[in-house]
């Protein structure tokens, strides 16, 4: 599975070291689906919600912990009988 979104991110000033952000996205997900029957690849609208904290751990870096939600319809695929819901923490490091 590999998400493709465009995204819209709005940062909150707290103080000079921590900075709030929302993140909403929308786009695709590429997937390429194996059964005993057959194999087929398949292109899902998404939808990202993110919630995350800049941290400035030195002049040029940050430290950058977020949590997401992704929605992938999937209904509109015959044999589909639900929709995609995932949950994911990614922390990371950025320079400037």
């Amino acid at each position: 599975m590999i998400p493709i979104t465009l995204s819209y991110i709005k940062y909150y000033s707290w103080s000079a070291r921590y900075y709030p952000f929302l993140k909403f996205g929308l786009g695709g997900v590429f997937e390429k689906v194996s059964s005993s029957d057959d194999n087929f690849t398949n292109l899902d609208p998404t939808a990202v919600a993110t919630l995350g904290l800049k941290l400035k751990i030195h002049k040029n870096f940050s430290l950058r912990p977020e949590l997401s939600y992704m929605f992938v319809f999937q209904r509109d695929i015959e044999e589909a009988k639900y929709n995609g819901h995932f949950i994911s923490f990614y922390i990371g490091v950025i320079y400037k």
